[in-house]
């Protein structure tokens, strides 16, 4: 049996200047216990060649290399992570945001009150410095209390549901102060999805298959699936229910809980065939509610076609390179958040539109390849879930700037005007940056237990 000499005060200080030099403390015992191996083997060897203790644990750390230098090519190697390829491109899409509104003040003036280059740079401001701090958050410990995030989050929805303020005929927000309003809706849906990720992943592997999964995919399909939907079917909030749909599956196929995705698949469709069997007129009524919205987007000429032309005709006068920046159109509905990429195309062109289309492609792109790099089972649920959001919310608003797909109230990630949204959105991608900002300081035993 080798002896263990890490007690040794010569070796004791050398491994004590090596994890100086490395800031990944996670990483500490793991280094330490590689170069306790390393010196074991070594002094031993020098022991058997005649060298007595003392010199040979002097010979051995020379062999290991100054104690400095191995430290910083560990630090190297173990150091936090900054994808700034993402964070370039989503400095790009604030900046297009900010230009927006700046043409924005100059085609409506004071209309609708006015000053909106000057409130989306505020909330700019207030979200970087949230990404900043998220950034530096390990977001990792919080998943042990991923269901207290879900009752938060129900707390949150009953509030809105009992005290929330009505704005265009659905009670989705709550007033902080005198101005500042939150759409609880929207934030929901990312903290259901953030908490499913918590949750899902914290499942010990002896309950992951047989009989003991039964009631483990009953309590998620409750909680993560009839729960959700029935608040956002309460205020016909049916494109929140397809996009948090599409999260969940993105999470499962993310962490390869396939049996679990079969499981949600089948209490979705269970949810819709129960709808329609128990409530019976009034299910007919929510489906001739919705196909009335398509046709009143593309149908009869006289009445429902009216936002489908206007979008066509403006798109088709655009050209190459528009009718200038910030010029005026008050043919557009919601020029400064529904229709702000048909606006973008109006007055810039085009060669804008092509370019703000592949900036937004990119973006996703990137966030996905984000998540593909992570160790850590909960980063990769958390970043799927975050990323099927955001990507449903660019390509949805860019088909329906396009006069593809109906006028519902989706916003463009960073640029429309939305200002919760925007404070949301950056402090997002401060999570997820900090994610990837501690991809390389797991040890490989936390590895080995988060997956």
């Amino acid at each position: 049996m080798i002896r263990t000499w890490s007690a040794h005060p010569l070796a004791s200080a050398y491994l004590e200047r090596v994890c100086a030099q490395v800031r990944a403390k996670k990483m500490h015992e793991e280094i330490r216990l590689e170069l306790i191996n390393h010196l074991d083997e070594l002094v031993e060897g020098q022991i058997s060649d005649g060298i007595e203790e003392q010199e040979a644990v002097k010979q051995a750390l020379v062999m290991l290399g100054d104690a400095e230098d191995v430290g910083k090519r560990l630090h190297s190697v173990h150091k936090p992570l900054m994808e700034w390829g993402l964070l370039g491109i989503v400095a790009a899409l604030v900046g297009v945001g900010l230009l927006a509104m700046y043409a924005i003040d100059m085609a409506l003036g004071d209309s609708f009150g006015g000053g909106w280059f000057f409130k989306k740079a505020i909330v700019v401001f207030a979200g970087v410095l949230l990404l900043i701090v998220f950034y530096y958050i390990d977001f990792r410990k919080l998943r042990p209390y991923s269901w207290y995030l879900y009752g938060l989050v129900i707390i949150l929805l009953l509030l809105c549901k009992n005290f929330g303020i009505q704005i265009n005929g659905a009670r989705i927000w709550i007033i902080i102060g005198s101005s500042f309003s939150i759409n609880v809706y929207e934030l929901a849906l990312y903290g259901f999805l953030i908490a499913f990720a918590g949750c899902v992943t914290s499942i010990a592997s002896k309950s992951r298959h047989g009989f003991r999964l039964i009631p483990i995919a009953g309590k998620f399909a409750f909680a993560f699936v009839i729960v959700p939907v029935w608040f956002f079917v309460d205020l016909n909030r049916y494109l929140l229910i397809f996009i948090y749909f599409v999260g969940l599956v993105m999470i499962l196929t993310a962490i390869r809980k396939f049996h679990l995705l079969v499981g949600v698949v089948i209490a979705f469709i269970g949810i819709a065939a129960g709808m329609l069997v128990i409530s019976g007129t009034h299910s007919l009524f929510m489906l001739q509610h919705v196909f009335s919205r398509l046709r009143q987007f593309k149908g009869d000429p006289q009445t429902t076609g009216y936002y489908w032309r206007l979008i066509v005709e403006n798109l088709q006068s655009a050209g190459m390179w528009g009718h200038g920046f910030g010029v005026p159109n008050t043919k557009l509905p919601f020029i400064y958040s529904d229709s702000i990429y048909s606006y973008l195309i109006y007055s810039l062109g085009w060669v804008f539109g092509a370019f703000l289309l592949l900036l937004t492609m990119t973006f996703v792109f990137r966030l996905a390849a984000l998540g593909l790099k992570l160790n850590d089972s909960y980063a990769k649920a958390v970043t799927a879930g975050i990323c099927s959001v955001f990507a449903i919310h660019a390509v949805w608003n860019i088909l329906m700037s396009l006069g593809i797909l109906p006028i519902v109230g989706v916003s463009f990630p960073f640029v429309s005007y939305g200002l919760t949204n925007s404070i949301f959105e950056l402090a997002l991608i401060g999570l997820l940056l900090g994610l990837y900002r501690r991809k390389n300081m797991l040890g490989a035993t936390e590895i080995v237990s988060t997956n």
